[in-house]
């Protein structure tokens, strides 16, 4: 297939360094860290970092944001004080309560660890089947809405090449169930890392699994329940990989890292989720030891640079994206010159400054790295999104944004995701980060929830961090959450289940209610634009319920059950 030919032209590059190495607390101690996370742990507004330790003997490590641009280590949340032999963590608002929880991959056959943020600020370890009880060689964790039923499901890859990949779906009630009918999701290689990402741009996620040692495999979102998988024919050693668009077309493109002094790959997206390897590129003719990688406009040019760890005290290599399709690599900075074993990488403007700042985990009892940007001239512009209708973290949703940079319109896409690159995996921050160079307006903003809702804004500030919710025109949204109007009780003890979703005309509902006082409840149907479309009246939740769903037109719709003050509301798809 041909390539894409590049919509915008090269922002002016300067010789000042990006990066500056910092010492500090976060980079103090030797650690056996694979991979790393910025999360919100707190509800603050300023990302905090999480440290999962490859050590039976080695506590996780959190360090909380001090809004200063300094950090504490925090040695008081549960999270932090167990030693579990944590290849990799996966950060989200699992059970749509606010508040973000977190699963960790153990690759020592003792299960993986999924832990539930509290209303009193601690963790709670849940030890229902399947997810925290099948033991195998976890490499991957990452958290994706793979049915749009807005309950965020978990796909855990296996390094073990005699066992396969898992995803389990979630039930809406803190309950997961393995989806046993895809299994053919393995080839039973050594997989690691595995990203979601809608490549064809259907709305639906789907998932790449680079493999160590057979060929990769790129997996097509069916929209029933089931994936179509590709191979890449390319078997090589891949450890890691990230999605991210490069060329400013409004699509997906892919970079795979390899291990093994093995050349990397860079991949175009055609807009359908065909890809085609760029061998031309710096970025494919590397060779390294690579592992980890993140995708950022480190330079507020309005293009996507690239990152790449090399373990085996191998030199790193930050492509600086030119604009017109190509990259420059940028060898004289200081991360590329810091060597080390190094495999997972994150990104966070974690001091709020407008630029985006670079972590980097190093494994076997080595002191991890951290550069904070030096900034430029570059505005910028971020986002930091909440879905009502889909997953609370809006993982899966779309933010495009047009500016005028250097004379020229152009548009740029960020899809939030609960993993990026890394031989492990790693988290960057949910707060999406744009580079705008010289624009002076945002022209046009787009943010195409994973709900199926769409909202428009025009002439936007540049410089500003904004939170939007679904559904509001409020451009800074309060986010934090009060603890006092947060009940673990209701939360843990109310759950509304449907099946099978998709429908294709019947579909079933199975509730629970916390404390449950006989009142009689009602269910209604609507549609995606909120339209009344139907209601069940003298609703008991003690039983089960049948709905005809067969009358209505193919598509979204959702389902509102009450019962005096409590609501239970979910997304089903008609097909």
């Amino acid at each position: 297939m041909g390539l894409m030919a590049s919509c915008s032209s090269a922002f002016a590059l300067t010789d000042t360094l990006i990066f500056s190495k910092m010492e500090n607390v976060l980079v103090t101690d030797s650690m056996d860290t694979w991979s790393v996370c910025w999360v919100d742990i707190n509800g603050d507004g300023y990302d905090d970092l999480f440290l999962p330790t490859y050590s039976n003997s080695q506590p996780n490590c959190i360090f909380i944001n001090n809004q200063d641009g300094t950090f504490k280590k925090d040695t008081e949340l549960n999270i932090g004080n167990v030693a579990y032999n944590a290849v990799a963590a996966t950060w989200a608002d699992f059970d749509n309560n606010g508040l973000t929880d977190v699963l960790m991959a153990e690759n020592f056959k003792s299960g993986n660890y999924l832990y539930k943020a509290m209303c009193n600020g601690s963790y709670k370890l849940m030890t229902y089947p399947p997810i925290s009880t099948e033991v195998i060689f976890s490499h991957g964790v990452s958290w994706a809405d793979y049915n749009l039923d807005s309950f965020l499901d978990i796909l855990v890859v296996d390094y073990d090449e005699g066992r396969e990949n898992r995803l389990y779906e979630s039930l809406g009630n803190d309950k997961f169930s393995l989806v046993v009918d895809l299994a053919y999701l393995s080839n039973k290689s050594r997989s690691i890392g595995a990203v979601w990402g809608d490549v064809n741009s259907d709305g639906w996620p789907d998932f790449f699994v680079p493999n160590d040692g057979g060929n990769n495999l790129l997996y097509l979102n069916n929209k029933d329940k089931t994936f179509t998988p590709y191979s890449f024919e390319d078997s090589a050693q891949s450890v890691g990989a990230s999605f991210g668009d490069f060329d400013n077309d409004g699509d997906l493109d892919l970079f795979v890292a390899n291990s093994s002094d093995e050349a990397n790959a860079l991949y175009e997206n055609d807009g359908t989720g065909n890809f085609s390897l760029l061998e031309n590129s710096i970025v494919s003719r590397d060779l390294g030891d690579s592992h980890g990688s993140t995708w950022g406009d480190f330079n507020n040019d309005g293009h996507l640079d690239l990152f790449v760890t090399n373990d085996r005290n191998g030199s790193k290599f930050l492509y600086l994206n030119l604009g017109n399709g190509t990259f420059l690599k940028k060898a004289d900075e200081i991360v590329n010159e810091s060597t080390g074993n190094s495999f997972g990488t994150a990104v966070s403007d974690y001091d709020l400054d407008g630029d985006l700042d670079l972590y980097v985990a190093n494994h076997s009892n080595q002191v991890n790295f951290f550069y904070t940007n030096n900034g430029n001239e570059n505005n910028w512009a971020s986002f930091l999104i909440k879905s009502v209708a889909g997953n609370r973290d809006a993982i899966g949703s779309k933010i495009r944004l047009k500016t005028e940079i250097n004379g020229e319109y152009f548009w740029q896409m960020r899809e939030i995701s609960s993993q990026t690159g890394g031989g492990a995996g790693s988290q960057n921050s949910f707060r999406a980060h744009f580079g705008l160079g010289d624009a002076t307006i945002i022209d046009s903003l787009v943010i195409e929830w994973v709900s199926g809702n769409t909202q428009y804004f025009t002439n936007l500030n540049v410089n500003e961090h904004y939170n939007i919710e679904e559904n509001t025109e409020d451009l800074f949204f309060n986010f934090r959450i009060d603890n006092s109007d947060c009940t673990d009780v209701k939360i843990d003890t109310c759950y509304l289940n449907t099946y099978p979703n998709p429908t294709t005309g019947e579909l079933r509902l199975e509730m629970q209610i916390a404390d449950y006082d006989g009142t009689l409840g009602v269910i209604e149907i609507f549609d995606s634009k909120g339209a009344f479309m139907g209601a069940y009246y003298d609703v008991d939740p003690r039983e089960e319920y049948v709905l005809d769903m067969e009358h209505l037109a193919h598509g979204m719709y959702m389902v509102l059950v009450r019962f005096k003050e409590k609501q239970l509301l979910t997304k089903v798809f008609r097909h």
